[in-house]
């Protein structure tokens, strides 16, 4: 059996999730399609409307998808008489597969509080919109935190002689990176609550599409950090040539970094960019799904840890590598 991502995902519960990711997408075109929507409405009045459909979508599917998640850890670890820098790859891939579970599971964290603050909150408080945007926030330093442990020495090598692994040698700044998430959260906080005090219907608008469009940017730029090192060809080992497929894949996940912009906006109907919004919410699910499965593909596949083995080898002989060539 062909063991290329492409050749993976047709098999098992990965291709179940794919159709019912794209079923999922039909639906979710539908209930922001007006003609169809009424279309449905006429043909079957006995069915009640349902309009927060494509969060409840997406909190579903990320509950689902979050069991293999949760299960691929099984599969990562290193044979038996593998050295000592196979043994730190996997290591290491464990690091990326924690930070990676949390990922998906605060992405069902937030399209939950979008579906709550439709069907709980009708007249949508002021409130909602920074703890929305923590939420956002944490996606995106979580997406970091992947890149981080993708592309930099997080585990010391043991001394000789010495069977402890000892402390890390650059350990990703959660710190820092929470501490400005706080930061950011209390700030977000501050100017909402300040501008709906004024009593101009405008400023408030402006002030959530401003922290929006911070918020956006930055988790686009975590994910686009990521898509980067998906590029690698020590993921495309099986091939001599860089697939077309491959390619496709690459640049949808490209396409969903950039489509994070859209988040400027959303939930705001006063903004005027329902028809962005409607758009990137069609693609979102889709695309979370490909990327939730691209990532199991390499856990499970161990191209991970090969990456990583990679990886610390080129980071570590590079400056000889350098000075060769000079």
């Amino acid at each position: 059996m062909s063991d290329d991502f492409l050749g993976w995902v047709s098999r098992g519960w990965r291709s179940v999730a794919a159709i019912l990711s794209l079923a999922a997408s039909i639906i979710e075109i539908a209930s922001h399609s007006t003609i169809i929507a009424e279309w449905i409405h006429g043909a079957f009045p006995h069915i009640p409307q349902f309009g927060p459909t494509s969060d409840a979508l997406q909190c579903v599917a990320m509950l689902i998808l979050l069991v293999p998640c949760f299960s691929v850890v099984r599969k990562l670890k290193a044979p038996g008489g593998a050295s000592e820098r196979r043994k730190l790859a996997t290591t290491a891939a464990k690091q990326f597969w924690q930070s990676w579970v949390w990922l998906v599971a605060v992405w069902l964290f937030f399209y939950l509080a979008l579906l709550l603050r439709q069907t709980l909150d009708p007249s949508n408080n002021i409130l909602w919109g920074p703890a929305i945007d923590a939420l956002n926030n944490l996606q995106g330093a979580l997406l970091f935190v992947c890149y981080w442990h993708m592309t930099g020495i997080t585990i010391r090598e043991p001394s000789e002689g010495d069977g402890d692994s000892g402390p890390s040698e650059g350990p990703p700044p959660s710190s820092l990176l929470f501490v400005s998430l706080a930061l950011f959260f209390v700030a977000d906080l501050v100017a909402t609550l300040h501008t709906g005090r004024l009593g101009d219907p405008i400023q408030p608008v402006r002030t959530r599409m401003l922290f929006q469009l911070l918020s956006g940017l930055w988790v686009g730029v975590s994910l686009g950090l990521v898509t980067g090192c998906l590029e690698s060809e020590y993921f495309n080992v099986d091939h001599r040539e860089y697939l077309l497929s491959r390619r496709i894949v690459i640049s949808s996940l490209y396409l969903y970094a950039v489509l994070q912009v859209a988040y400027v906006g959303f939930g705001i109907t006063q903004s005027g960019l329902g028809l962005m919004e409607a758009f990137a919410t069609v693609l979102s699910l889709p695309l979370k799904v490909l990327f939730i499965l691209f990532c199991s593909w390499m856990l499970q596949s161990h191209r991970l840890e090969f990456y990583m083995m990679r990886t610390r080898e080129t980071i570590l002989g590079i400056d000889k590598d350098w000075n060769s060539f000079k």
